[in-house]
C-alpha cells in the first residue's frame, strides 16, 4: 500500500464548491480543540470523520478516529492529557491485530457525546480496508490527502479493497463492507465489485469454519454479528439496506437464524426499520422471531459476552441474563 509519507500530502484544491472549501476552517477547529490532548504530537483523522466533513463542514461528527504513532511514552503522556482535559477513558490500551499480524493499541476516550478512538500504530500507511476509508487529514500540518480517491468511491456508489484477500480476516472485511453500505447507503449487490468480493468472502469464511479456531480468532464471528446489528440499526437507508441484507447468501451461513427471519417477514419489516438503536433493535427480534429462530438467535447473542469492549454489546447480554 502506498505510504503517507510527507511528500505524498497535497493541499486541499482551491477548486472547490463553497461547502467543501469550509473543509480547512473545520479541520482547524478539530485540531485547537485536539492540541491540548496531543499537543505538538503527529497525529492523523481518518475514518468517517474525515470524509464527513469534506462533504459538509458543518456535518454533525461526535466520532472521531485518530491515528498516532505507537510508542509506550506517547500512549502515556496522551492518556493523562486525556484525563486533565476532562476525559473519561473507557477503553484502555485494548490491542487488536489487522492485516493479519499488525498490533494496533486502542484507546477510547469520551467527553459528553464526544468520542475519540485513538489508534496507536507503527506506519500510518496500515489505515484502512477500502479506499473510502483512506481520506485523511494530517495534524499539526493541516494537510489533506486522498490517496485511493475515496471521494470517487462515494460518488460512485461503490467501495474497492485496497489490501490482499489473504492477508485479511474475512469476517473483519465483510464486517466494514456491510458498515459502509450501511452508512453510505451503498448497494450491497450492484455491480461486480461488490458482488464479487461477498462472493470470495463467503469463500473463505467456510474454509475459516472448517478450520480449529484459536479463542483470539472465535471473536471475530462474534464481532461480525455485532457489526450486522448495528449496521441495521443505524442504515442511513433501513429499507433498503434490511432488503439487501437478507438477499446475501453469505447471512445464511453467518446469521442463519436472522436470514430466514428476514424473509418470512418480507414487506412487514417496518418495527425493525423505526428501531432506535440497537438494542432497541435486538428486543424487536427476539419479540417477532418463531420459537426455534428465538433460540438460535439467543445463543448467537451469548457470543457477545466475552466482547467486553463494547458497552452497547454488553447491555445486550445484561438483559438477557435478567431476563433468564
Amino acid at each position: 500500500m502506498m505510504g503517507l509519507d510527507e511528500k505524498q500530502m497535497i493541499p486541499l484544491p482551491t477548486n472547490l464548491s463553497p461547502v467543501a472549501a469550509a473543509f480547512p476552517t473545520a479541520m482547524k477547529a478539530i485540531f485547537q480543540r485536539l492540541h491540548p490532548v496531543f499537543g505538538p504530537e503527529e497525529f492523523l483523522l481518518f475514518g468517517g470523520a474525515a470524509i464527513d466533513l469534506l462533504r459538509d463542514p458543518t456535518a454533525p461528527v461526535a466520532d472521531y478516529d485518530i491515528a498516532v504513532r505507537n510508542h509506550p511514552a506517547k500512549i502515556r503522556r496522551c492518556k493523562e492529557a486525556l484525563v486533565l482535559n476532562g476525559f473519561d477513558i473507557v477503553v484502555n490500551e485494548r490491542s487488536y491485530y489487522i492485516h493479519r499480524d499488525v498490533r494496533v493499541i486502542l484507546v477510547v476516550a469520551k467527553k459528553g457525546d464526544e468520542v475519540l478512538d485513538i489508534s496507536f500504530l507503527d506506519d500510518f500507511s496500515d489505515i484502512g480496508l477500502f479506499d473510502v476509508e483512506t481520506l485523511v487529514c494530517r495534524f499539526p500540518k493541516i494537510v489533506v490527502q486522498d490517496p485511493f480517491h475515496a471521494v470517487a468511491a462515494l460518488k460512485r456508489r461503490e467501495v474497492r479493497l485496497i489490501r490482499r484477500l489473504d492477508q485479511e480476516d474475512p469476517f473483519v472485511v465483510l464486517s466494514r463492507f456491510l458498515h459502509l453500505c450501511s452508512k453510505y447507503d451503498f448497494p450491497m449487490h450492484q455491480g461486480p465489485e461488490h458482488k464479487g468480493l461477498q462472493e470470495e468472502l463467503l469463500k473463505r469464511i467456510l474454509q475459516k469454519e472448517r478450520k480449529s479456531l484459536s479463542p483470539s480468532e472465535r471473536v471475530s464471528p462474534a464481532s461480525h454479528c455485532s457489526m450486522v446489528l448495528r449496521s441495521m440499526a443505524s442504515a442511513a437507508n433501513r429499507s433498503m439496506f434490511l432488503l439487501d441484507l437478507s438477499e446475501s447468501d453469505w447471512l445464511g451461513f453467518t446469521m442463519p437464524e436472522l436470514k430466514v427471519h428476514l424473509l418470512s417477514l418480507g414487506e412487514a419489516r417496518r418495527p425493525l426499520e423505526t428501531a432506535r438503536g440497537k438494542t432497541d433493535l435486538v428486543e424487536i427480534l427476539i419479540n417477532s422471531m418463531s420459537p426455534r429462530l428465538r433460540t438460535e438467535f439467543l445463543q448467537r447473542l451469548e457470543s457477545f459476552r466475552p466482547r467486553v469492549w463494547d458497552l452497547e454489546d454488553q447491555i445486550i447480554v445484561d438483559r438477557l441474563a435478567r431476563k433468564n
